[in-house]
């Protein structure tokens, strides 16, 4: 399974959180404060999107802070795993909401994700991985 996305630390007002740069190069996906996932120009470093749907009140009451980000191959969707175990897929352009794929679950953190060339997510969830066929 290939792994899509480089993972490299940026130094920015986003707390120096781990970012994953989009498979094209153009853009960079940092978890955000307050629970959200911020799109950057990678070049530049300017706020492209906002994708808010980890912060409670938007889906549900609680929210988990942001650990895991992961790029569609061809750069179009981008998956967030948090703290609380819910994982997001996003329209990496626009922020756009897609779907859920998980519901929170106490204790079940996404602690990784990682995506494959033929569309498998996979999410490394407290002790257990999970497996989607994405398309």
């Amino acid at each position: 399974m290939t792994s899509i996305g480089t993972m490299i630390s940026t130094e920015n007002k986003h707390n120096e959180e781990t970012s994953i740069l989009s498979p094209d190069g153009w853009f960079l996906a940092v978890p955000g404060a307050s629970n959200k996932v911020v799109v950057l120009d990678a070049l530049t470093r300017e706020l492209w999107v906002t994708c808010y749907s980890h912060q409670a009140g938007i889906y549900r009451r609680v929210a988990g802070t942001i650990k895991a980000l992961a790029w569609l191959p061809d750069g179009t969707f981008l998956a967030s795993g948090s703290t609380d175990g819910s994982i997001h897929i996003w329209y990496a352009r626009t922020g756009i909401h897609q779907r859920m794929l998980t519901q929170p679950q106490e204790g079940c953190a996404v602690l990784a994700l990682t995506l494959s060339d033929d569309g498998c997510l996979t999410a490394l969830r407290g002790k257990d991985a999970n497996t989607w066929q994405l398309y």
